[in-house]
């Protein structure tokens, strides 16, 4: 029974999947509006903060309401199966598209990823068959996701920084306002990565299939996420990318730490996967923040969002940063110049001339 019904009420009715289609018809809907519609120069900054909060808010409070059904393993799979379809049919076809019919593209591909984000999400909730398991998987998933955020030749980075056109064709966009004089499209402010809808689904299916605390967890789940979008948008260029299966970790964690209740060898367990979190999390990230600037993951500022290039922090901080860009561009350069070697990598020969015997005809 979720404790945030009064005892004693009628059974309260659940929304399911239908309240879920009525969101993503909302939502698809104020896509095509920031697609075709221009805005004058002065409300972008103003709209641009309502964009963000709308198109962050809507889908989690969607995953939210569907969660409030139950979601059997065939069911769960048809979302599944109906989502990917759809991203993938949408995805193979925009690149020939154009006009309205590019953004109604864009529009169902979005609708598609989180449908299978929340099937999959429903199938992983499923198999979890203990509410106290919740206690372990949140801190595992915070700490690793830190790991793979942070980490320079983890997947995450390496797409990012060799294939980031494959993240923005999988990944949840969130679009800025289109000002005067622009074309109309589909313009991205920032992208938000599938897994952190999947996990998210995942807890909130499993908040309503334990009778946890779902609807007191979803206000504090979508004002930090708001909160940690708007970091990654207008705050300094450290935070271009964050991870937000830390904050969603977190609000599961707070807000239901009463619904726990471990044995003692359960806690040991826990203990250990939080110290194997907290290594995961805090070594390289620690190394890698006194190293060098964040760059891509679940919460990722748009490359060609208007930031600066400064990197913050105390002056050791900065120093060591500049040494390790500088040595991470000579990488690069050496890379490049195995390609095409410079004249002085090249072969030479040493031609010694004796006693001036040489003329002009020799040489040449």
């Amino acid at each position: 029974m979720d404790p945030n019904y009064p005892q004693g009420m009628p059974s309260r009715p659940r929304r399911g999947g239908k309240s879920l289609i009525w969101l993503l018809a909302m939502l698809a809907s104020l896509r095509a509006f920031a697609a075709l519609v221009q805005v004058p120069p002065f409300m972008a900054p103003s709209l641009g903060l309502v964009f963000t909060a709308v198109f962050i808010a809507i889908p989690i409070i969607g995953l939210f309401f569907a969660a409030d059904s139950e979601w059997p393993a065939l069911r769960s799979l048809g979302c599944l199966i109906l989502g990917v379809l759809l991203q993938a049919a949408c995805t193979v076809a925009m690149p020939s598209l154009s006009g309205v019919p590019l953004i109604t593209g864009s529009i169902l591909a979005q609708t598609g990823l989180l449908l299978w984000c929340f099937g999959l999400g429903a199938l992983v909730a499923g198999l979890v068959k203990d509410k106290n398991l919740l206690l372990p998987i949140a801190i595992f998933l915070a700490g690793f996701d830190v790991f793979l955020v942070t980490f320079p030749s983890g997947p995450v980075q390496q797409v990012l920084q060799h294939q980031p056109a494959v993240l923005e064709k999988v990944a949840y966009s969130v679009p800025k306002p289109i000002e005067v004089g622009q074309a109309v499209g589909v313009p991205v402010a920032s992208y938000v990565g599938p897994a952190d809808f999947i996990f998210l689904s995942m807890f909130f299916v499993a908040l309503f299939k334990f009778g946890m605390r779902p609807h007191r967890t979803l206000p504090w789940m979508v004002s930090s996420l708001i909160a940690y979008m708007g970091a990654v948008l207008f705050g300094p260029s450290s935070l271009s990318a964050l991870p937000a299966l830390l904050p969603i970790g977190l609000v599961i964690l707070l807000v239901n730490v009463r619904e726990f209740q471990l044995k003692r060898d359960e806690w040991i367990g826990t203990i250990i996967v939080g110290l194997i979190a907290f290594g995961l999390a805090v070594f390289p990230s620690h190394v890698l923040f006194a190293l060098t600037p964040l760059q891509g993951s679940f919460i990722r500022r748009h490359p060609h969002a208007d930031v600066g290039d400064e990197v913050v922090g105390d002056p050791v901080q900065r120093d060591l940063a500049a040494d390790a860009v500088a040595v991470w561009d000579a990488v690069a350069d050496l890379a490049a110049e195995f390609q095409q070697p410079p004249d002085s990598a090249r072969p030479w020969v040493y031609w010694f001339w004796m006693n001036g015997n040489i003329t002009r005809e020799g040489i040449t």
